[in-house]
């Protein structure tokens, strides 16, 4: 006889997280989704706790030696950093992961973004692709409408063309 399997395990609210995957519970909140907290629970929980990488971040280097990414991110306010920083390591150990916080943009091939929901209904993207074995960072912006501008998607597809080099 194989191990009885607990049927009422994926219906059951889990026990709280711990105070350092506060992240983790405050997306508990952010969506709305009956199974979020059990996706939370065994999905994003074992994911935090191995600290081994699965992609490694890396800026983008204009020619001029200047790292834009990296300015645009200790250029927000403590508490967005915090957000988007989150995010960032998020994928980096979660890789590949999905919607809602990561996605492929259609229109440019090779092109993906990190989607954070900043405080006062904000969202921040961070525009980046993959280029040996790393997450090269691109372009970050705060989104101010619904579409994302074609300055943004511009800049961050001449950036990744300079990165495939």
């Amino acid at each position: 006889m194989g191990k009885k399997i607990d049927r009422d395990q994926f219906s059951r609210k889990p026990a709280a997280l711990p105070a350092r995957f506060e992240k983790l519970q405050r997306w508990g909140t952010r969506f709305s989704h009956p199974l979020t907290e059990t996706y939370l629970a065994w999905y994003l929980l074992p994911m935090a706790l191995d600290s081994e990488k699965r992609i490694h971040v890396a800026f983008y280097r204009t020619a001029a030696g200047n790292l834009p990414v990296r300015e645009w991110l200790k250029a927000l306010d403590l508490e967005d950093r915090k957000v988007v920083g989150d995010d960032l390591r998020t994928v980096e150990l979660g890789w590949p992961l999905g919607m809602p916080l990561c996605r492929s943009l259609s229109s440019h091939k090779g092109l993906w973004e990190v989607r954070s929901a900043l405080p006062g209904n904000r969202e921040a993207r961070v525009l980046f692709c993959l280029a040996e074995g790393h997450m090269v960072l691109l372009h970050g912006f705060i989104k101010k409408t619904q579409k994302t501008p074609a300055a943004d998607l511009k800049l961050a597809a001449k950036r990744m063309k300079e990165t495939q080099r």
